[in-house]
This record gives C-alpha cells, sequence and structure tokens, in this order.
C-alpha cells in the first residue's frame, strides 16, 4: 500500500510514498530513542547552530513543502 499527496484544487497527484511495515516502524522509533540520549548531552549553543541550519534548509525549500502539503 502506498499514500499519495494530492493537490485538492486540482486534483493533481503531487507524489506517492511507499508504506512501511510494523517493524519497520518500530525500527525507526527505537532509533529515534537511542539518538535522542546523545541530542540531550548537546549543549545549548551548538542545539542552537544545528537548529539553525534547519530553519535555513527549510526557509530555502519553502516551495517544495508547501506543494507536498
Amino acid at each position: 500500500m502506498s499514500f499519495s499527496s494530492i493537490n485538492p484544487f486540482t486534483n493533481e497527484l503531487i507524489a506517492e510514498y511507499a508504506s512501511i511495515s510494523d517493524q519497520q516502524l518500530a525500527d525507526a522509533l527505537d532509533l529515534s530513542r537511542s539518538q535522542f540520549g546523545a541530542w540531550r548531552k548537546v549543549d545549548f549553543p551548538d542545539r542552537s547552530a544545528l537548529l539553525r541550519r534547519v530553519s535555513e534548509v527549510l526557509l530555502a525549500n519553502k516551495q517544495l513543502y508547501a506543494r507536498l502539503i
């Protein structure tokens, strides 16, 4: 099964996404839990710099993301 992103105004297919199994989901959640431990230890100035970079990437690609929503 896959999931489709469809423009509700034009009914145009924007993208399709493959579904994942329960095990793939469990693995992804386990990975995120394990990585959070490392993230908790990152000091605030370093976290801030990383999140600013994330912001720059999101803003640079906002048109792409807008089309997907």
